[in-house]
């Protein structure tokens, strides 16, 4: 009994130590929850980077020519006067209608007046005649019908303003538009004498005199066309003397502006005298 007493004994205190350790039912304890991973999102696609437009840049100022356009002063306009109304006639034909002098007063006395060479011609309000011619190289005439063989003209020219390469003087055996001898000077102090037969020119001299007034001055012409003899002088001193056979007669007497390079130029002319030699 006392060997039964104390396995009895032994066991209670085995089976209270395994209580005591910890070794009673355990409870229940869920297993750890592992979080899903998020899905990986999909990268948007990356676009090409777009291009942007060119701004336009306004164009530079275009820089000024280094040799500017000279400015042309236009010689100021004719002051207008009532023309008179004339019927030119061919009066004693076969003979010299000689002499004539006018020095423009007189509104009525005959000469024309209109426009040609972009420019114009007439009687001027100081009591002068006044051509404008503004074309290169073209021949602005006007006439008076004085029959002639021989004939010496005198005339002042006055050149206001304009190229000083432009040609004026007096023309001689005229007949219609294309024949005539032409005895002018220029503002560079240069004479020539020539002769024009339809569309042929032939210059038969061309010179310089000293006494020639050059650049915007005052010049009295005397030209003579005597048989076939043509002679000009120039304020009282004879400049040139040519022999041309050709156009040993005409109807006409006249003035002439004609311009080369330089335009346009602006001439009167006053105290034309036209007499036999």
């Amino acid at each position: 009994m006392k060997y039964t007493s104390r396995f009895t004994c032994f066991g209670l205190l085995l089976a209270l130590t395994i209580l005591l350790m910890g070794c009673a039912t355990p409870t229940s304890v869920p297993p750890t929850e592992v979080a899903q991973a998020a899905p990986t999102l999909t990268p948007f696609p990356t676009f090409p980077t777009r291009t942007q437009t060119a701004t336009w840049t306004a164009s530079p100022t275009l820089r000024p020519s280094s040799t500017p356009f000279p400015t042309i002063t236009s010689p100021p306009s004719l002051t207008p006067r009532p023309t008179a109304s004339f019927t030119p006639a061919i009066i004693g034909a076969g003979r010299d209608d000689l002499p004539y002098r006018d020095d423009f007063s007189d509104i009525h006395s005959g000469w024309p007046a209109g426009g040609a060479c972009e420019g114009s011609y007439g009687y001027d309000s100081n009591e002068t005649y006044r051509m404008i011619n503004g074309l290169p190289y073209c021949p602005l005439c006007v006439s008076r019908y004085r029959t002639h063989y021989n004939a010496v003209v005198e005339v002042t020219m006055t050149k206001n303003g304009g190229a000083d390469d432009a040609f004026f003087g007096i023309t001689c055996r005229k007949t219609g538009e294309g024949n005539y001898f032409a005895l002018m000077i220029n503002g560079n102090r240069q004479y020539i004498i020539k002769r024009v037969v339809g569309t042929i020119e032939v210059v038969d001299i061309i010179g310089e005199s000293n006494a020639i007034r050059g650049g915007n001055s005052t010049n009295r012409l005397v030209a003579s066309c005597n048989e076939d003899v043509f002679t000009m002088q120039v304020n009282g001193v004879e400049v040139t003397t040519v022999v041309d056979p050709y156009l040993a007669y005409g109807f006409l007497l006249g003035l002439i502006v004609q311009t080369q390079e330089g335009a346009p130029v602006d001439v009167t002319f006053d105290n034309f005298n036209a007499y036999a030699p």
